[in-house]
């Protein structure tokens, strides 16, 4: 029998660490365990020989059948059979061997054959089974690796076409260095690109200011973001669960609703802002996705049993008179060889960033890595006793509307955001219904303080002589004006914020004194006050309260699980 030819293993992406060569049969499907699919060189001639590519048979590849890879025809004796790259695209990054004589069906070469030029294959990055294209001028490297000794002709041109590689890296404009590689993760590229886009999707919806300082501060952080959203599609496509196009169309129908984009405008509404559409479309397609491994895989799996829902029934109304707290948090953990001080100034400069004007809950959708980050970061009510011990003390001293400075607990660091405190067992001021009454006295917001003071001094008047709502429906008639009149049932809450305790201070029956709006002086009546008939939370809220706290941490053991068993390459720094 002949010699059998050893097959190349083919890089995933251009960049990615070369595995050894492997030695087998010459075509066919990989062997098992191999790192990547393999090469044949069928037998068709000198003139006709091209590069097959054995169909890889992991989930979420899309390899043309037959999957044709064309050889890198610039080497080629043959000058009407060459076959060149597309222009601007070099093809690199293929662990070759090189070969004298005439590929044949498995024999070694006839020494005493014609010998051709060296058979230098380099396969195009923009080929299907090889992913993401490489720009011209930032080949990531290039192996060669011989199995007989080559000719003298041949050394040349390997020679002429190692410089023309290493002049082209030196030459190399920076704008191209975003297509080299960030990451890998199981095999799948995170590049430079992907990673630049990121930053600028996060810096531009987060409302955060775009600087070369906060770029630098971002990527590490956003980097791990995807790397984490790279395990989770993954993980999805192992469980056989896809994102179609008209769950991403729902998607993006929903982002036109929320952010006032006329409907079908959302592409428009990206390239307006500035934002790449391909990083857009990849953070939704992995939430998405995760969202559905999560409630098909993971949410069957809470059960909250009904003893459990009476203990803690029982505990709330022991706490009577203690505080619950309506927080916002971001979450970000510490990682592998990283340092704390570098992860509390990223965190520090986050919160500076929040207070500066930018929204907590679109921070906390790009930056925080807790479950919460899909929903703005919102963890809902809580008491002092489910917090834990570093958060407890602070959430205490803070004020409603607050954000904290960076808090070390749990292996990383949290911002808090207090929107609300209430106090067990009394009810909420703002859920407190009333029957309304007003008498506005129109004053635009640029009038003459003459006018203003007249209609103030007229609406004191008003409150002072007005006694009951009997009499206030007959001022109300004598005004005359279709801003005054009879409001119905109101909660204190739904008030603009200026008006809701100087009304919630009222008793019935007494008129406020003149408040000032935009457009009008006003003097304002309750006539019927209804509080709510309790304040503890019911049995459906601390049911979905623990079964939502059990889904949090089924969601952490999960990831920390997948990113424990991934091969995960951080190129990038």
């Amino acid at each position: 029998m002949g010699r059998r030819r050893p097959a190349a293993a083919v890089p995933h992406e251009p960049g990615l660490a070369l595995a050894a060569p492997q030695r087998g049969r010459p075509s066919g499907r990989p062997r098992s365990g191999a790192p990547f699919g393999r090469l044949r060189l069928p037998n068709r001639g000198p003139g006709n020989r091209r590069i097959r590519a054995a169909r890889r048979v992991e989930p979420g590849w899309a390899v043309p059948d037959p999957p044709w890879l064309e050889r890198y025809g610039a080497l080629d004796p043959r000058p009407a059979r060459r076959r060149r790259p597309a222009p601007g695209w070099l093809w690199v990054g293929l662990r070759v061997r090189l070969h004298e004589g005439e590929p044949g069906n498995g024999a070694a070469p006839d020494r005493g054959s014609r010998r051709t030029p060296l058979d230098l294959h380099l396969p195009a990055p923009k080929s299907p089974p090889l992913g993401v294209g490489c720009p011209l001028g930032r080949p990531p490297g290039l192996t060669v690796e011989a199995t007989l000794k080559p000719t003298n002709q041949a050394r040349r041109v390997l020679a002429a076409v190692l410089l023309g590689l290493a002049a082209l890296i030196l030459t190399a404009p920076a704008g191209a260095q975003t297509q080299g590689i960030a990451a890998v993760v199981n095999n799948q590229i995170v590049t430079l690109l992907d990673l630049d886009q990121r930053v600028t999707v996060a810096i531009s919806t987060a409302g955060l200011r775009d600087t070369p300082d906060t770029r630098a501060s971002l990527r590490s952080q956003m980097l791990r973001t995807l790397i984490d959203e790279s395990l989770q599609m993954q993980e999805a496509r192992r469980l056989n669960i896809t994102v179609t196009p008209a769950s991403l169309g729902d998607a993006r129908r929903l982002l036109e609703t929320r952010n006032n984009i006329p409907p079908g405008g959302f592409v428009k509404f990206l390239v307006d802002q500035g934002l790449p559409e391909a990083s857009i479309t990849r953070q939704m397609t992995a939430e998405l996705a995760w969202n559905r491994v999560v409630s098909t895989h993971l949410l069957p799996q809470v059960t909250v049993p009904d003893p459990e829902i009476d203990a803690e029934m029982a505990r709330v109304a022991q706490s009577s008179g203690k505080y619950r707290y309506l927080l916002s948090e971001i979450f970000l953990p510490t990682e592998v060889n990283q340092r704390d001080t570098d992860l509390r100034t990223q965190a520090l400069r986050l919160a500076n960033d929040i207070r500066g004007g930018a929204s907590f809950g679109a921070v906390a959708r790009q930056f925080s890595r807790g479950p919460s980050a899909f929903d703005a970061g919102n963890v809902g009510w809580v008491m002092e006793e489910q917090l834990a011990p570093e958060l407890a003390p602070i959430v205490r001293a803070m004020q409603v509307g607050a954000i904290s400075d960076p808090v070390s607990a749990n292996s990383g660091y949290y911002l808090l955001q207090l929107r609300d405190r209430r106090v067990i067992g009394q009810a909420d001021p703002r859920e407190v219904t009333v029957h309304l009454k007003q008498i506005a006295l129109p004053v635009a917001a640029n009038a003459p303080a003459a006018d203003l003071q007249r209609a103030q001094a007229r609406a004191q008047s008003i409150a002072v002589a007005v006694r009951g709502c009997e009499q206030m429906d007959s001022v109300i008639k004598e005004v005359g004006n279709p801003q005054s009149g009879d409001l119905g049932r109101v909660k204190l809450g739904d008030l603009p914020e200026r008006f809701r305790d100087p009304v919630g201070a009222l008793e019935v029956g007494r008129a406020s004194g003149p408040l000032r709006s935009d457009v009008a002086v006003h003097v304002f009546m309750i006539c019927a006050r209804e509080a709510p008939t309790t304040a503890l939370p019911t049995r459906d809220e601390i049911a979905q309260t623990l079964g939502q706290q059990r889904l949090v941490q089924l969601e952490r053991r999960y990831m920390r699980d997948l990113r424990r068993t991934a091969t995960i390459d951080i190129r990038a720094r």
